[in-house]
């Protein structure tokens, strides 16, 4: 019971920040309009493959640094396009935890 809860916390925050950061900023490039639909779709395809996406949310909202850690996939094997790693940087940017 303690880790669905756990899970749903994770979760809520998650979608709670990448709101709150699509409110706060609509010009996201790429994830245009603050939809992320492409960097969720980037990465149900690329990173989901390897990992469950609460993995993601979790390192998201204890505020790692996505950017080395996208760099770190890369390097295990995962492979990204310059338009891929455009959208997902923006995402990490923005789906940070607001303070």
């Amino acid at each position: 019971m303690k880790k669905f809860a756990f899970i749903a916390i994770i979760s809520a925050l998650s979608f709670s920040t990448v709101v709150c950061a699509a409110e706060q900023n609509s010009d996201l490039g790429n994830v245009t309009g603050g939809n992320a639909k492409k960097a969720h779709g980037i990465i149900e395809k690329k990173c989901t493959a390897c990992h469950s996406k609460d993995k993601i949310d979790l390192a998201l909202s204890t505020g790692k640094n996505m950017d080395e850690i996208q760099k770190d996939m890369e390097k295990r094997g995962v492979k990204l396009n310059s338009n891929e790693r455009e959208v997902l940087g923006i995402f990490w940017k923005q789906s940070k935890p607001t303070k």
